[in-house]
């Protein structure tokens, strides 16, 4: 088995960035279907190197872009920055060009949109929004409502309009992430509520393009992003009929270790959606596909879409 990973780039939707794509393929066999990778906050495509050689080696190409602010796409400078205002929207035709894209280089197989974290924020709204263009979702790490989402907003529409889009507030990122520890007895870093492996953890903490504070400005539309899709009328925007699965540990925080992820569970099945199903698993944290369980949530995706997509013709 020979993975192939090729990059792209596009013009963001922003009127402003570049960003940078990526195609996974394995060159000794021919894809039955796609998966597109909508990644989380404060990291990149390049992180899902291992889980997107899995799934090439069980006959799906791969292809994701690191968003707005993120990964490659952010090497100008813009780590944790959108746009002035309405950065949401930019990122969310992103993710639809990068779309767009994938059916153009395989124009007969089905897609599934795969978003983790902030990512599955954006993976919800997309599959509400443009929901002919994927036959299936899988949401991890997801989260319900904020209850201090308005307050949020509120403060950081005000540091917006005094500092400027582009400020980093050690106050708002202690608001955003100060709670997410409190569960982990004598953590090593600021960040071992991501995942129990204290290798993947370290490399996370030793990362710069997952280490830096998101601009005001990028808080803001995370915020608003969530509030956008944190209710049963975002539900029922769905298409019924495509299969979704939703993937969390129970001892993720932003998931509010599994009660958020059952609301949203609870949204989508009294909206009529069909066929979605919910795993969470015990003990592990908020990046399951970096879990010292993943292979089992690696195997446990796989098998999901191989039930679940069928395959599509051979790509010309």
């Amino acid at each position: 088995m020979s993975v192939k990973k090729r990059n792209i780039s596009f013009n963001s939707a922003n009127g402003e960035d570049t960003v940078v794509g990526y195609f996974y393929t394995d060159s000794e066999t021919a894809p039955r279907a796609v998966v597109q990778l909508s990644h989380g906050m404060c990291e990149y495509i390049g992180r899902y190197d291992d889980f997107a050689a899995y799934l090439c080696a069980r006959g799906y190409a791969v292809c994701g872009n690191d968003h707005l602010g993120h990964g490659a796409t952010g090497d100008s400078g813009t780590d944790g920055y959108f746009a002035e205002r309405d950065g949401r929207k930019y990122v969310l035709e992103d993710l639809h060009t990068m779309n767009r894209l994938a059916h153009e280089a395989f124009p007969e197989l089905p897609l599934v949109l795969f978003g983790h974290s902030m990512g599955s924020f954006f993976a919800r709204q997309y599959a509400a929004s443009w929901p002919d263009t994927i036959d299936g979702l899988v949401i991890c790490g997801t989260g319900g409502p904020n209850p201090l989402g308005g307050v949020g907003l509120a403060l950081t529409s005000v540091l917006s309009a005094v500092r400027g889009g582009k400020h980093r507030s050690a106050f708002i990122n202690r608001l955003a992430f100060g709670a997410y520890l409190k569960r982990i007895p004598s953590p090593d870093t600021p960040y071992d509520w991501i995942s129990r492996d204290k290798e993947i953890v370290a490399a996370y903490a030793r990362d710069s393009k997952c280490t830096f504070i998101f601009t005001v400005s990028a808080f803001h539309e995370l915020m608003a992003i969530l509030r956008d899709v944190s209710s049963p009328a975002w539900a029922a925007k769905l298409k019924k009929s495509t299969p979704m699965l939703m993937i969390s540990g129970d001892m993720d925080p932003v998931g509010d270790y599994g009660a958020g992820v059952k609301k949203v569970f609870g949204w989508l099945r009294e909206a009529g959606v069909g066929d979605v199903q919910l795993k969470l698993y015990p003990g592990a944290r908020h990046e399951v596909l970096n879990e010292t369980n993943r292979a089992e949530v690696y195997a446990d995706v796989a098998a999901w879409l191989d039930e679940k997509i069928p395959a599509g013709g051979a790509a010309d």
